[in-house]
Formats: C-alpha cells, structure tokens, sequence
C-alpha cells in the first residue's frame, strides 16, 4: 500500500511538472515570455480548475492600448501569432487575462487558444472589408465607418440589448466572395479569424445571391467573432414580463424565430446576485411563434428582476433584457389549505413569513404520529411553496404542521391542516 501510495504521488508530480505550461507577455510587463505564468488551478483569478481555460491576474500600471500574447515560455509557438490587444481606462487596472485551450465546436473564430481580457469592454465597433463600397461606404477598409458601425441595442440582427454582442447586418451586396472582421472604431485593434488581435487576419464569407442577409457578430464577452448568412439570432425575443400572481411571480415570453434554441435559464436577482432559479426547454428550430412561461413559486419579498439567459446547442449564450416586480411583504404568519386535496400522491403546500425565520413542516396521521419531518433551515421574509409527495402512504386523512419561528425576535408560529390522501 506504502508503495502504491509513493508511485501515485510520483505520477502526480511528473504529471505537473511536465504539464504544458502557459505564460502571460506583454509592454506592461517587459514582454518577459517566461515570467508570468498563467493558472488552471483555481488561482490568480482563475475560476475553474482543469477546466482547459487558463488565466491570470495581473495589475496593469499605465491607463493605454496595450499589446500582448501568450507563450509557451519561449517566442517559438505564441497565441495569437501577431499580438493581441486590450485597453485599460484606469492606472492602475487589474486585469484578468484568459486563454481558452479547449476546441470550440461552433461558427465562431478562433475556434481553439482563445484569448481574452475583462477590461472596460469598447462600445464602438465598425465591421469593415472589401464590401464597405456595396454598403453604401465611400470605399473599403474604413475603420471608423457611421455606415458600417455594429450595435448592441436588440435590433436588426442583434440578439438582446446591452449582453456584449454587437451586430452589422448588411443585405446589399451581390453575389461573390469577400473578406471581413470587426475593429474598434478608428483603430485596427481587431476581432478577426486569429481572434482578438491587431491587425488580425480576415474571415471569408460568400454571398451565393445578390441581397442576401449578411451579419457580422462580435461576443466581446468571449472575445470572438462569426459573420452568418440569413440565419441572424439563434432566437428572437419579441416580448418578456413578469407579473405577481397571488403568492408567486409568473414570467411569459415569446419568441418569433429560433434556431438551435436548447432553452432558457431562468435568472432571479438577489441582493446583486444573479441565482439561477430554473430552466425551461427550448424547441430547437423554428419560424414561428413560440410562447413560454415559467412560475417563481418562492419568490422574496421586495423588489425582484428577472432575466433570461439563452442557451444554443452549442453551449452559447445570450441574455435577455431584464423585468421587475415588486413582490409585496407579506403582513402575518400564514399556512395556506394544501392544493389538490384530496390529492394523489403529491400535494402542495403554500406559506407565508413576514420575518425571516427557522422553518419546519411536519407530517402526522390521525393518532399523533410523526411520519415525516421536512427542515427548510432560515428563509427570508416572503411566500413559499412546497410540494411533499405521500406516495408511500396509504389512503386516509393526514395533519401537516408549520412551525416558524423568528430569527429577529424569537417570536413562534405554529399551525395545522387537515388533508386527505385518496388513492
């Protein structure tokens, strides 16, 4: 067993020592190619570890375009080839510098060692190429183009607005084969088919008929880049609400197109966190109207956003513009008749808590005994709703009790109902 224990320990020491090492280079550091190792352990700003995304923190002194790349610890293999770029807008700006070695099964470039940084994202973004002039351009390669600029207001092509992805569309050019990428307005600090980098190299795309739909899309998110024909969204969001609907909150949408839609996350937002409270399936491909809706069975009191996070078969994503509700404090303790009832085997039960409080709902049959006890620890003011399924029960009539107690003022609520289960 000792030496067992001492061959596992030696594998995992030459599994780290000859693991493929990545180092951060750039003008804020010296463009030192073996100095500022990159991590996928969990550190240094790295949120998963051996999740083949490699990154790096690094405190970035002077408020500039910056150049850099990352190496292998020497000049011979780089990502990308030419330099990427980034720009700090403060001094000094800790940046988070990440390279993705996983191969992304998708439309968008680069498709493997993405590289990408979290600074203050740019907002103005032109497509150009050797299209511009059928655009409506006074020629080609102009990089600080009004006509050509992209956008992220949810319109003409772009899937949702303020989410990071800019769209162009343009559908004026004849048929033929052209060369395109996006760059930051007035610069060439570029998103192209080597990803994020200046003076990138170009993405080539055909026009099979005059007047077909063209979309340039940049995810500033991801740092990468795809130009699509006559498919422009993976879906289109025509409407989102929410309203209150007695002891919960319901959300419909609808959709008009979608393409490759696995479906939608449903995200609540509390106390500045995001939380992921459900998910709905989407139906992959379709040309009509799709309507959808979900149920916020547990919803906390005050005032609540929603959003949709938008899944595609292939692991992107979008996000929708976000709703609010105001999601009125209940006043008094209260436990609510279980629907169905009579039921069979499962029946729910609604409460309501207008502190926070240590809660408990207990089962019992007729003759006192406790047959099942469910603790759902502290929860915060608001209503609830819990589903309990008897299944394992026979027919006959059952008690269940709530007992609250206040976190703030030890202040004790108990009740208890009668329900019948008819099998």
């Amino acid at each position: 067993m000792k030496n067992l224990l001492s061959v596992l320990v030696l594998l995992f020491a030459l599994s780290s020592v000859y693991a493929q090492p990545y180092y951060l280079a750039g003008d804020f550091q010296g463009w030192s190619n073996n100095t500022t190792p990159m991590y996928d352990d969990g550190t240094n700003g790295d949120l998963v570890a051996g999740d083949g995304i490699y990154s790096r923190e690094f405190s970035v002194a002077t408020a500039d375009y910056h150049a850099w790349k990352v190496t292998d610890g020497t000049w011979n293999t780089t990502w990308p080839a030419a330099n990427s770029w980034f720009h700090s807008t403060s001094a000094p700006q800790t940046v988070l510098f990440t390279f993705n070695t996983n191969l992304q099964n998708d439309v968008w470039f680069p498709t493997q060692n993405i590289v990408n940084t979290n600074e203050t994202k740019p907002t103005a973004l032109v497509a150009v190429g050797d299209w511009q002039s059928e655009a409506g351009e006074t020629g080609d390669w102009i990089n600080n183009s009004i006509i050509t600029a992209m956008s992220d207001d949810g319109q003409n092509g772009d899937w949702a607005a303020n989410d990071g992805v800019f769209c162009y569309h343009v559908n004026t050019l004849p048929a033929g084969s052209w060369i395109g990428k996006a760059v930051v307005s007035g610069t060439w600090h570029s998103w192209g088919k080597d990803g994020r980098s200046e003076d990138g190299q170009n993405v080539d795309f055909a026009t099979t008929t005059a007047n077909q739909n063209v979309y340039f899309y940049v995810n500033t998110n991801t740092g990468r880049i795809t130009i699509q024909l006559n498919t422009p969204i993976p879906v289109e969001l025509v409407s989102f609400a929410a309203a209150v609907n007695n002891n919960s909150v319901e959300l419909n949408w609808q959709t008009a197109t979608e393409t490759n839609n696995s479906g939608f996350d449903i995200e609540r937002k509390v106390n500045s966190t995001w939380q992921s409270i459900g998910f709905v399936k989407g139906l992959g491909t379709s040309t009509g109207t799709i309507n959808y809706s979900f149920v916020d069975e547990n919803p906390v009191a005050g005032n609540l956003r929603y959003r949709l996070k938008q899944i595609d078969y292939n692991g992107e994503f979008t996000y929708s513009n976000t709703v609010d509700v105001n999601f009125i404090t209940p006043i008094d303790f209260n436990l609510s008749q279980n629907y169905p009832n009579p039921f069979n085997p499962a029946t729910s039960i609604d409460y309501a808590l207008p502190v926070e409080s240590n809660v408990a709902i207990e089962i019992y049959n007729t003759v006192g005994e406790n047959l099942m006890t469910i603790n759902n620890g502290v929860q915060a003011t608001g209503t609830y709703k819990y589903t309990i399924d008897l299944s394992r029960l026979s027919s006959g009539i059952y008690f269940y009790k709530l007992s609250a107690n206040s976190t703030s003022d030890g202040t004790n609520f108990t009740s208890i109902k009668k329900m019948v289960l008819l099998k």
